[in-house]
């Protein structure tokens, strides 16, 4: 840098873009070279020089100086300014990725706006170079070239981890020549590095944590209940676990629970489970053991919990809702039956409709040995229980009633194989998780006169179809269901089973 200091005096090479074939001349001589190139945080006639590897890394959309003396030894003075060899200088700047065992960190910048990449030829303008006259006196001329920082998503893990202390690093390629085609003259060029670092400045603003306490529990005297704060989250850890001790770029989570009302104060402690490694506050489950059920006066243990990320104020708090009782029955999970409007038990199995039957699908056989009301969805599913999309489903499912109902009704409009499916879900006392149980029935459509018949033919993802005295049995002798439009070309099923995803199937 001592020498562009020593160069700061001289005529500055007037920096601008060029254009038109008009100034294509072949070269006389010898090409021109660098001299010395360098960085500097301020302008080149007063530089301040900026070395990777020793000074700070410049930060998103700041602006360095590329400070660069040029030598062009078939300058000749005598000549006008407007017939003098014009010096073309491109910069280019390439992102090197960092990657430690195998493994590449980023982000990966968008491209420096104030490169110029030099794509030359004799039928184009000048307008990827930087074009400088050579100076008027003396062979060397002095450059003064714009390196814009650009703004970049997201932060490198590498360099919060310690292991490099950058975001981005290029390595930016300089050259000059004359202005001419000729392919036996290679350009000079130039090689440096520079690296940025996240601008706070430009960096979202940190989001408030989201407390989450879980569920409301119902539980017996003397049991060992967990608060579990476990579902809370922070936008700046999303994606993370709250466990990886391998992710730098988060929020520092902390958990605060205490007891808030009941029949008798009962402070959390902590969770025996936790790991080892966290500091107090860091685990977000804890324990309360509760011997006294609740009274009509007081029907809750109520607990709150205060998750804060130490950056936003307030922090944010839930709170988790514990009924005692002296004992809790078990839940157990409901029976999904899928049933023709004839009562018949059709779950898992094929059967054959042609088009234009209305098909009524009943879930009135599926039950519940808790006797907890039931819920109840339909879906029609692919022949692998996927779910179709909205498309698909207004284009093959042409429901006559709601999905949700008990009961449904579906127009056979196209041939092929359809499969459907139901999901019955229990709804137990409060603080009871509500299970599920479901059950597929396929629908074979076609033209053919013998359609509207149970065939008997087990689906290919299905159980083989159960006796005549299995499905009596299941039926359990509820009385069988009217049948929709009589008889022959129309074929209802009652489906029972717990839930029903219908699916599109494969077409002929």
């Amino acid at each position: 840098m001592s020498r562009l200091r020593a160069a700061a005096g001289l005529t500055a090479l007037v920096t601008g873009l060029w254009a038109g074939p008009e100034l294509l001349w072949a070269q006389t001589g010898n090409p021109p070279t660098i001299v010395s190139v360098g960085f500097s945080t301020t302008p080149c006639t007063a530089p301040t020089p900026w070395v990777y590897g020793i000074d700070d890394c410049a930060v998103e959309e700041q602006t360095l100086h590329v400070c660069m003396q040029v030598r062009d030894l078939d300058f000749n003075a005598s000549e006008g300014q407007g017939q003098a060899e014009i010096v073309l200088i491109t910069m280019e700047s390439m992102w090197e990725q960092f990657i430690d065992q195998g493994i590449g960190y980023g982000p990966q910048p968008p491209p420096v706006p104030t490169d110029r990449t030099g794509d030359y030829n004799e039928s184009n303008t000048n307008s990827d170079f930087y074009t400088a006259f050579a100076p008027l006196v003396g062979t060397i001329a002095d450059v003064d070239l714009p390196f814009f920082v650009p703004a970049f998503s997201g932060r490198n893990q590498a360099h919060l981890r310690g292991m490099i202390n950058y975001d981005v690093l290029w390595l930016v390629r300089f050259t000059v020549r004359n202005e001419q085609a000729t392919q036996n003259v290679f350009p000079d060029e130039a090689f440096l590095e520079v690296c940025a670092v996240e601008n706070p400045n430009l960096a979202p603003g940190n989001p408030p944590p989201f407390a989450d306490a879980g569920g409301d529990q119902l539980v017996s005297v003397g049991n060992t209940v967990k608060l579990d704060a476990s579902r809370s989250f922070d936008r700046s850890n999303v994606g993370f676990s709250p466990f990886d001790p391998k992710v730098y770029d988060k929020d520092q989570l902390s958990y605060t629970w205490e007891w808030m009302d009941g029949p008798e104060r009962v402070d959390p402690e902590p969770d025996p489970d936790a790991l080892p490694d966290l500091a107090p506050g860091q685990w977000p489950i804890t324990v309360v053991t509760l011997e006294v059920a609740n009274t009509d006066a007081k029907p809750y243990y109520i607990y709150r919990v205060t998750v804060d990320d130490g950056v936003n104020s307030p922090p944010s708090m839930a709170e988790v809702r514990i009924r005692v009782i002296p004992k809790v029955r078990e839940n157990r999970a409901p029976t999904a039956l899928i049933a023709d409007a004839n009562g018949q038990i059709v779950s898992s199995r094929t059967v054959s409709v042609r088009i234009g039957d209305q098909i009524s699908l009943s879930a009135q056989l599926s039950s519940d040995p808790d006797g907890d009301p039931l819920t109840y969805h339909w879906r029609q599913t692919n022949e692998l229980g996927g779910i179709l999309m909205p498309d698909e489903v207004l284009r093959e499912f042409q429901p006559l009633s709601g999905i949700t109902d008990r009961d449904i009704s579906w127009m056979a409009v196209n041939v092929g194989t359809f499969y459907f499916n139901l999901l019955v879900t229990d709804r137990p006392p409060e603080g009871l998780y509500p299970l599920s149980a479901s059950a597929t029935v396929t629908i074979d459509v076609s033209e053919a006169a013998a359609a509207g018949e149970v065939t008997g033919r087990a689906s290919e993802f299905a159980p083989a179809p159960a006796s005549g005295d299995e499905q009596q049995s299941a039926a359990g002798g509820q009385p069988t269901l009217p049948a929709v439009c009589g008889s022959g070309s129309l074929l209802s099923l009652a489906l029972t089973p717990l839930g029903l995803w219908l699916v599109r199937g494969r077409r002929r």
